[in-house]
């Protein structure tokens, strides 16, 4: 609250399409028209960022339909909370679609963001990832706001080992594609969406939540590795070896254990069944080939497990 005995000076920021009565008007540096009058004189309702100063006090945000009177004693909203009033225009101006208004909401909404105290970015970032992730909020997350929002708190809160923060981060999959900057985190593995949804479990052992997730992406790994049958079985893009087929028949037993924990193995009973048998038989394959002419001819020949 500002002190009593200073005079506190309200500044408004409006576009310079709304009228404004019982003020004095000058532009400013970014082209907006700046309002300032005392707490005693009337104005017009609209939409502004509002800030209230004095020499001793911090900065105060207030936002939303201004009253046609300040009374005495007005108190703003420090600026120590997310500035939910510019988040929800730059919500409404991706609603609209409008790129220019967009970014420029954008923009707004990341500078006051990057007044908050360290602690009230990192809790409302961690909320934001959680409520996308775990509960489908159907937010936009362009580069700029995962670079300086989310980014740094969840990597942050996953050193801090915080359960859940890997799988949030998981959940950005897109966004980590898009940085440049973290491509040799994904070339040398440790930021994939796999590796991201193995940390949460190392972090949190009882977190069925990432293990779902991880379920379903190892579901389609596995179905990818039959996607060329009768050809061969795949390894990546490429027809695998026999090392490669021992190695997925050990994170085969991952997937199962998985499955049975979260009780859904009737689910995936053929997907299993079919990766047990075609690993197997084409790695007997590619060492014992029995004259067969490729593996659909080795698979007609019939074989012994």
């Amino acid at each position: 609250m500002v002190p009593a005995e200073e005079p506190a000076m309200l500044e408004f920021f409006y576009s310079a399409r709304v009228p404004m009565q019982n003020c004095n008007a000058k532009e400013n540096r970014n082209s907006r028209r700046v309002f300032r009058f005392s707490p005693e004189v009337p104005f017009c309702s609209g939409l502004a960022e509002c800030r209230l100063r004095s020499k001793s006090s911090p900065t105060f945000i207030e936002s939303g339909a201004v009253p046609q009177t300040v009374p005495q004693g007005v108190v703003g909203r420090r600026l120590s909370s997310p500035p939910s009033d510019l988040w929800d225009v730059y919500l409404e101006a991706e609603r609209r679609g409008l790129r220019g208004e967009r970014n420029d909401a954008l923009n707004r909404f990341l500078a006051a963001f990057a007044e908050l105290h360290q602690t009230e970015q990192h809790d409302w970032a961690l909320g934001l990832a959680s409520n996308i992730v775990d509960d489908n909020a159907s937010t936009p997350i362009r580069l700029p706001l995962f670079r300086s929002v989310l980014l740094p708190a969840l990597e942050t809160a996953i050193a801090q080992r915080t359960p859940g923060a890997a799988r949030w981060l998981a959940g950005f999959v897109q966004q980590i594609y898009k940085c440049r900057e973290l491509r040799p985190r994904l070339m040398d593995g440790t930021l994939t969406e796999h590796a991201l949804l193995l940390t949460a479990l190392d972090h949190d052992p009882g977190d069925d939540r990432s293990r779902r997730k991880l379920l379903g992406l190892l579901a389609s790994r596995l179905n990818n590795t039959l996607h060329e049958l009768p050809t061969g079985v795949l390894y990546g893009n490429d027809g695998a070896s026999f090392d490669q087929c021992r190695e997925m028949l050990q994170e085969l037993d991952g997937f199962i254990r998985y499955a049975n924990r979260l009780g859904i193995a009737e689910e995936y009973a053929d997907l299993v069944a079919n990766c047990q048998f075609h690993y197997k038989a084409y790695a007997e394959y590619l060492t014992d080939r029995r004259e067969a002419s490729c593996y659909a001819d080795y698979l007609s020949r019939g074989r012994d497990l």
